[in-house]
């Protein structure tokens, strides 16, 4: 090329490093282009891959009326799970669960409509979105086979089995010994598919009548789907703020479902995608107060969503919604009376041949085709669950609310049928829906219920509107049978009277279990009543608050040892507890409560919580001890609800009891009182050691680069001998880096060290903020929040600065 060995050590000393920052994305670009060109091939696993996006990856949202891309992060409720059964197990993401470091062998339980399905469809769409081009099986050359041992062997391999609870008796056995035979394996089999990951949704009280058959060899432990919380409800709606209406906005959503007295309903995740849909789509809707009303408007909104292209305009329906609703509940009555899987899937030549039948019962029906087709088509109710032309109703709940609303249209034959049936789960929920419809049978049938299931009758109160000596017998026949769970389903209740009834069962029995009960017997009974309700127990620990004596308090602080530590509606029973006249003289449930609320307070929604509710300044609380627990002036202002729970635990000394996981706690406990000291000098303020090692370490790396290009330039016009100076000066640049380097750092800790009488850099975090009292803080940045032994929650750990 002509060039001599100067030149030539110019060009490699500018061209290496260039390559050096391309390389990698290169090698991204590359395995991205292999996995194209094995996507172009159609080997298997990317055929596969491109099969379970198309089929799972987009969901026709019929509620929303709108295609959605499945997605976990955007689109997705993020949904939390907990042990099943441990009302004290932390909630944890869901997508946790299900990382890559979870367990090996998953169920994950749920009631219907809880996003079960939708789970287990997002997670696996988003594993292949994220592996695609980029997957390990790329890896193995020309082969057109599919490595599957390879990433079996590597734990690779994900199994998602979707409604356990959906097998007929007759194929439960065999499919059962399948997945036995699947999971257990020998690992130095030929195909040791033991090496897989497996998970396995069921709805909750199907599972709990088969989890012997599981325990042993599958899983010992099941995870409840926890119901949303106030704060994934509003997250929900606001990520579809856009959809609203200017002059329904999703404010006025929020508001309205508060109103209705419905934000209990709305905790399911198909309620609240319904009464979303509902809400943006017809202006005059009013909430429902019940399920059924939900479901009855969806349908009939699906059924009447192309009647008009626009405004108008003529119809695109040819067929009256009436008529086809009509169609729809007796198909489904039909369909679960006539199979042995009452709601399986069903062909197209059986709604054909149900419809013919039904002829005379449907006006102007010209065409048995057109008329299945049209629903089909237009409503998006019943949807093609194979290519063999199998269908099933978009949602099993809507194939239930359908069979119950038929059935209750003669409702005395509807509760003979369902009398019979009273004992089969797969009845369990038309049971529950049937009970919500409005006919006079309702009483007498829950009576009648009783003699068959007291357990199943007062959970049926939770949709039922009887009169109050109907609901005092059952709810006293359950307290007679020690079923406090079903008692718990019972606060549920549409009417007023029967929840004050459920609330005063369930004070009374819980009072006695905490002053009588051992230790370890009250956990177990708190476990089974409040794991997976523990918006209803928070409902239920106000109610007792009410009743302001100590002897309630201590039964509170006893209650709330058993749940979790990031539950916000526990704050509240707990924050009226403290109001309790002289409860400091009971020095040891005062501590208990304070403490349980710190904790609490660490959680940024609960301390969100506590804010909200009304001011509590007790006398025994001086503000020499609001001052010594917050020194802080330009953080929460004196009136903080919080800065009055901080002042409780010095007046009670309860910071002695805490461990120092908390770095607030941690540095208010420091010699030399750092946090009072912090905002003495405003300097500090702007002074940070690390943003001034590091802009002096940057000056002294570009002053480098730049004198390495000054010496090129020069060596290459001739005017130095690159040789001789190159050297010389890489050794200076380099002292020079290391002096700025070291005098900073030692200059900026000498002045801290002066300003502090005492070490001090780690509390910088600690430091106000311009912002809310109630943005998160990056106290916790370091990972040092305290946990009791479970997995971290999505909800952050803070403590204000």
């Amino acid at each position: 090329m002509g060039l001599d060995a100067d030149e030539l050590g110019i060009v490699l000393a500018v061209a290496l490093p260039l390559l050096a920052l391309v390389s990698r994305r290169a090698r991204v670009l590359l395995r991205h282009a292999r996995g194209r060109v094995a996507l172009a091939l159609g080997r298997p696993q990317e055929r596969y891959g491109r099969w379970f996006l198309a089929e799972y990856g987009v969901l026709r949202n019929i509620y929303l009326n709108q295609v959605e891309t499945l997605d976990l992060a955007d689109s997705y409720i993020s949904l939390s799970v907990q042990v099943e059964g441990e009302a004290s197990a932390a909630q944890v993401p869901a997508t946790t669960l299900l990382a890559e470091f979870g367990p090996r062998r998953i169920v994950i339980v749920g009631d219907p409509g809880t996003g079960k399905s939708t789970l287990l469809k997002a997670y696996g769409s988003g594993l292949l979105r994220r592996t695609a081009g980029n997957s390990e099986l790329n890896l193995f050359g020309r082969t057109n086979e599919l490595p599957f041992l390879i990433t079996l062997q590597r734990g690779r391999v994900v199994v998602l089995l979707d409604g356990l609870d959906e097998i007929s008796p007759p194929a439960y056995e065999a499919v059962r010994s399948a997945i036995h035979a699947f999971v257990t394996a020998d690992e130095h089999a030929e195909l040791p598919t033991s090496m897989a990951r497996v998970v396995i949704t069921c709805r909750r009280q199907t599972y709990r009548q088969i989890e012997d058959d599981w325990m042993a060899w599958f899983s010992s432990t099941s995870y409840a789907i926890a119901a949303l919380r106030d704060a994934d409800i509003e997250r929900f709606v606001n990520r579809r703020a856009a959809q609203f209406p200017a002059e329904r906005p999703a404010a006025a959503f929020l508001a309205d479902v508060r109103a209705s007295g419905t934000v209990d309903l709305h905790r399911v995740p198909l309620i609240l995608t319904i009464s979303v849909g509902l809400y943006t789509q017809l202006t005059a809707y009013e909430i429902p107060h019940s399920v059924g009303a939900f479901y009855d408007e969806m349908v009939r909104e699906l059924l009447r969503r192309h009647d008009f292209r626009a405004e108008n305009q003529l119809r695109m329906n040819r067929y009256r919604a009436e008529d086809k609703h009509r169609f729809l509940r007796e198909l489904a009555v039909h369909l679960a009376r006539t199979r042995w899987s009452p709601f399986a899937d069903f062909t197209y030549g059986e709604i054909l041949e149900f419809c013919s039948a039904r002829r005379g019962t449907v006006p102007r029906l010209r065409d048995d085709r057109d008329f299945v087709d049209e629903i089909i088509d237009r409503s998006g109710l019943l949807i093609r669950t194979t290519d063999a032309g199998h269908f099933a109703f978009a949602h099993r709940a809507f194939h239930e609310h359908l069979a119950a609303a038929q059935l209750a249209r003669d409702p005395q034959l509807g509760c003979t049928f369902l009398l019979e049936h009273a004992q089969n789960p797969e009845w369990r929920q038309v049971i529950l829906l049937f009970c919500g419809e409005n006919h006079p049978y309702v009483a007498p049938f829950l009576q009648a219920l009783a003699d068959e299931s007291v357990e199943l009758a007062c959970h049926c109160l939770a949709t039922a509107e009887v009169s109050t000596d109907v609901a005092a017998s059952l709810i006293d026949q359950a307290r007679q049978l020690s079923l406090l769970p079903a008692i718990m389903e019972t606060v549920k209740s549409p009417v007023t009277d029967t929840r004050s009834l459920a609330f005063e069962a369930l004070r009374s029995e819980l009072l006695w279990i905490a002053q009588r009960a051992s230790p370890a017997e009250r956990r177990r009974i708190f476990s089974g009543l409040f794991g997976g309700h523990l918006p209803v127990a928070g409902k239920v620990l106000l109610a007792m608050s009410d009743h302001a004596t100590p002897e309630m308090a201590n039964a509170i602080a006893e209650l709330t040892a058993t749940l979790p530590d990031d539950e916000p509606t526990l704050v509240a029973p707990l924050w009226h507890c403290l109001a309790i006249p002289d409860l400091h003289r009971r020095r040891t449930t005062a501590q208990q409560i304070v403490e349980r609320l710190l904790l609490l307070a660490m959680n940024r929604e609960c301390a969100e919580t506590l804010e909200r509710l009304p001011a509590l300044r007790p006398a025994w609380v001086a503000d020499a001890d609001r001052t010594a627990a917050y020194p802080l002036k330009r953080g929460l202002p004196a009136s903080s609800n919080l800065v009055s729970l901080l002042g409780m635990g010095h007046a009670l000394r309860v910071f002695d009891l805490l461990p120092r996981k908390n770095l607030y706690l941690t540095a208010l406990a420091e010699p030399g009182r750092p946090l009072a000291m912090i905002e003495t000098s405003p300097f500090w303020l702007k002074l940070s050691p690390h943003r001034v090692v590091q802009v002096l370490s940057w000056s002294a790396f570009i002053a480098a680069l730049v004198g390495n290009l000054a010496v090129a330039r020069l060596a290459y016009r001739g005017g130095v001998d690159l040789r001789q100076a190159l050297l010389p000066l890489l050794v200076s640049l380099a002292v020079f880096t290391v002096v700025v380097v070291a005098t900073s750092m030692w200059a900026t800790r000498r002045f801290v060290d002066h300003l502090y009488a005492a070490p001090f850099t780690r509390w910088v975090y600690l430091l106000p903020t311009t912002e809310s009292a109630f943005s998160p803080s990056q106290v916790e940045r370091s990972g040092s929040s305290w946990q009791r032994g479970h997995a971290t929650s999505r909800r952050d750990t803070w403590w204000p600065g």
